[in-house]
């Protein structure tokens, strides 16, 4: 059975003290203040930007922790692409791989809050429409999806042309 934070393999704790975790905590409390003083659709537009820049940075290196961790499960050794882990855990041990895969995991789905206040805002608070989103299926990792930065690259050269994305200010 999985712990109450799926923690079955470390300690709680170990989580709030990873310096991943530690970094990323100023670092939501100033999205957050972002968020609230935006006033104006470009503002929204920069905000949503370094937000999802933000979250595409840790579902890649959540991405390749897991890959990291699948290839010592087959008892190789790390790739070369796999960002360097934080815990000061033993390097040759599969679980310290797994741990760092969950950090970025909980890291993300902060990141994803964050966003969804951003959701929150722009309908206008307006529960119905929030409800309509929420019943949907959960979203793909970004990062996973092949297609995901051609796609960003095209949505901010068009959003520089013509009018920014909506974003209310209520």
């Amino acid at each position: 059975m999985r712990s109450l934070f799926g923690a079955d393999s470390y300690d709680p704790d170990d989580m709030l003290a990873h310096p991943r975790h530690q970094e990323m905590q100023p670092v939501l409390a100033m999205l957050i203040q972002q968020l609230r003083d935006c006033t104006t659709e470009e503002g929204g537009v920069a905000f949503q930007r370094d937000l999802l820049d933000r979250l595409l940075e840790v579902e890649k290196n959540r991405k390749e922790f897991k890959r990291a961790a699948d290839r010592m499960r087959r008892r190789k050794s790390p790739h070369r692409e796999a960002p360097e882990p934080q815990s000061g855990r033993d390097l040759s041990d599969v679980a310290t791989w797994r741990f760092e895969y969950e950090v970025c995991d909980r890291l993300a789905r902060q990141l994803r809050s964050v966003g969804d206040a951003l959701a929150w805002r722009v309908f206008g608070f307006h529960r119905p429409f929030i409800l309509a989103l929420c019943r949907n299926d959960p979203p793909v990792r970004c990062a996973a999806r092949p297609g995901c930065r051609p796609s960003l690259i095209v949505l901010r050269r068009c959003s520089r042309k013509t009018a920014p994305l909506p974003f209310c200010t209520t």
